[in-house]
């Protein structure tokens, strides 16, 4: 499954529905529990009806899935995919904040800023 941001562009993208990989082959987080991880233990946000929407309850990115939520753009083709690389160890997550109600607007956040929060 691919990610989309705001512009249509493929941003990352999950072989096994658990690992999010940027197209240069970098982990970037991971799913549990319908919550999207860093590595290092925060919550960056949720997995919601194939939307990952930010800790506030804004739209970030849009995977092909996606139902409901903001009017998505037409999605530009995909870069190729680089060799992954292996994966940091999963620190223990720290509590998750409360799920926000969704808003129905897009994020500020831009692709670093949302998986460099924390």
């Amino acid at each position: 499954m691919t990610f989309y941001d705001k512009n249509g562009y493929a941003v990352c993208y999950t072989m096994d529905n658990i690992h999010l990989y940027s197209f240069d082959g970098y982990p970037l987080a991971y799913f549990h529990a319908d919550k999207v991880w860093s590595y290092n233990g925060c919550c960056l946000g949720w997995l919601h009806n194939n939307w990952i929407i930010d800790v506030n309850g804004y739209y970030v990115f849009f995977s092909e899935y996606a139902m409901g939520g903001m009017l998505k753009p037409l999605r530009h083709l995909k870069p190729l995919k680089s060799l992954r690389r292996l994966r940091p160890l999963k620190s223990l997550r720290h509590f998750a904040p409360l799920k926000p109600w969704v808003k129905s607007q897009w994020s500020s956040l831009s692709f670093e800023e949302f998986f460099g929060i924390c």
